[in-house]
């Protein structure tokens, strides 16, 4: 999703106080909405959800990319969102800062791509016929996550 005139929504200088709505709050956890920043990366909110699974808010400036086990849970993020902001549904994300994002479906498994960032530098840099050399790691090696 992108959001429109998100200059509009920057930093204030000076502190504003506010209430959530009624029928929103927590007991004991009156001023939380349910997402949590991710500790190592301040543009990453999570919100652990009732059936045990998470949703993923993941922004850059007016970028925003939504992530979810249930498409019911992105789509209600969105419709929330849009309330608030005008914002753009950019439908399936088939990229984001410069990376591919490429899905398979059936093996439900999702991969990032930084392949047209490295044709360029190869281009900048009359790479491009380049070449292969050894490396310290031979080529029969595979890299797996076992």
């Amino acid at each position: 999703m992108d959001v429109k005139t998100t200059f509009l929504h920057g930093d204030l200088e000076e502190q504003i106080y506010m209430e959530q709505p009624d029928g929103f709050t927590q007991p004991g956890h009156d001023h939380l909405i349910g997402y949590k920043r991710c500790k190592c990366d301040c543009c990453v909110y999570v919100k652990s959800l009732d059936d045990g699974s998470s949703i993923f808010l993941l922004l850059y400036i007016d970028d925003m990319l939504i992530a979810a086990k249930n498409m019911y849970d992105v789509l209600a993020l969105k419709a929330l969102l849009s309330q608030e902001f005008d914002m753009k549904d950019l439908d399936v994300a088939t990229k984001i800062l410069g990376m591919e994002i490429h899905r398979d479906r059936g093996s439900r498994k999702l991969w990032l791509s930084q392949r047209g960032y490295v044709e360029k530098v190869l281009d900048r840099f009359e790479m491009r016929k380049a070449k292969p050399v050894s490396t310290q790691l031979a080529n029969h090696f595979k890299l797996s996550i076992e």
